[in-house]
């Protein structure tokens, strides 16, 4: 008999993840969200009265747009919103109220924009493929978990770049609290390589805590669910131009339109994908895009054939960079391999 799990936690998800991953979910066939996930932001500064800051719905604009990402990479393969239909939109858009005290911001639909990024991913694959993805999204994007190990990275990347002992004692007194977290964090990023969609949705979720490391820069201090950071914390940590690109996989089916061999070292080749409409100039990785691959690339030009590539590339806000071809199969040879 279907069964429905209930999740109303972030424990219930990564108990839910836990399971998913070790093969005992067999006869869930649907996820309900019950008072969880949640995204509460408590502002704390002399700006933050029952009010919010031109800059910091700027940054709560960006944590929108990841949410787009996420979405369009789940059910599109695309990261470009422009691929999101104006329904979808609308139904994946944050509605914010601003409570009483300082300023604190809680989204009032997560679990409504939850169940439409279910309803997405479960219109296209089975719920054996979809439930790992839909909890890597609510966790990624608004668990503690996943964003105390944003926090850290960003940690140990920016303890690397610090320029005096001041910057390194800022940064080194921050939140620790991550390692408690070490086996779930081993969970997520194991449920991330299950496939291609779980993959970019979990690369993408590093946008949406950016940005909400930026609203923090604009306060005294706040609140992020579970994690308390300093305005100045938070400014530390995100120094870096914004534009930070995030590694994706974009498998799938392809026409190839051109080849171009004129460098020996550096094959390229321009491939366009009928799911998202989109054209992508790749390199062919030399390693492995070699002999038998290469004269498939070659039929699929001169005889107009799809083919089923695996591309690796870098997504810097939706726009595709460093793309690169690194497998090449024939239709025929998926089919007989299914």
């Amino acid at each position: 008999m279907p069964v429905a799990l209930s999740i109303k936690s972030e424990a219930d998800a990564f108990a839910a993840l836990r399971s998913y991953l070790g093969g005992q979910l067999g006869q869930v066939e649907s996820l309900v969200f019950d008072g969880w996930p949640k995204l509460q932001l408590d502002l704390s500064g002399p700006k933050f009265h029952q009010s919010v800051t031109p800059t910091v719905m700027s940054e709560l604009i960006d944590l929108q747009r990841a949410i787009y990402r996420g979405f369009a990479l789940a059910r599109y393969n695309n990261p470009d919103i422009k691929s999101l239909t104006a329904e979808e939109k609308t139904q994946l858009e944050m509605v914010v109220t601003v409570g009483p005290g300082s300023s604190f911001l809680e989204p009032d639909n997560i679990v409504e924009i939850v169940k439409e990024f279910i309803k997405a991913v479960g219109d296209k694959m089975e719920p054996k493929h979809w439930i790992g993805i839909v909890l890597i999204f609510t966790l990624g994007y608004f668990g503690n978990v996943a964003y105390e190990h944003y926090l850290e990275s960003q940690k140990e990347v920016k303890l690397q770049q610090a320029k005096n002992d001041e910057q390194k004692q800022l940064i080194q007194g921050m939140l620790d609290a991550s390692k408690l977290n070490n086996e779930n964090v081993k969970l997520l990023i194991q449920a991330s390589q299950t496939s291609q969609e779980a993959a970019n949705v979990y690369a993408a979720s590093h946008d949406a805590n950016d940005a909400k490391t930026r609203v923090a820069r604009r306060t005294e201090h706040t609140r992020i669910n579970g994690v308390t950071l300093t305005g100045e914390q938070a400014g530390a940590l995100v120094a870096n131009p914004r534009q930070q690109a995030v590694e994706i996989r974009l498998d799938g089916k392809y026409r190839v339109m051109k080849i171009d061999n004129t460098d020996p070292i550096a094959y390229r080749v321009a491939i366009w994908s009928p799911e998202t409409g989109k054209t992508i100039n790749a390199l062919l990785q030399n390693e492995t895009v070699t002999g038998e691959s290469r004269s498939v690339l070659s039929r699929a030009v001169t005889e107009r054939i799809p083919v089923v590539l695996q591309v690796n590339a870098r997504e810097i806000r939706g726009e595709i960079r460093d793309a690169v071809v690194v497998k090449v199969e024939a239709l025929s040879q998926v089919a007989d391999n299914n």
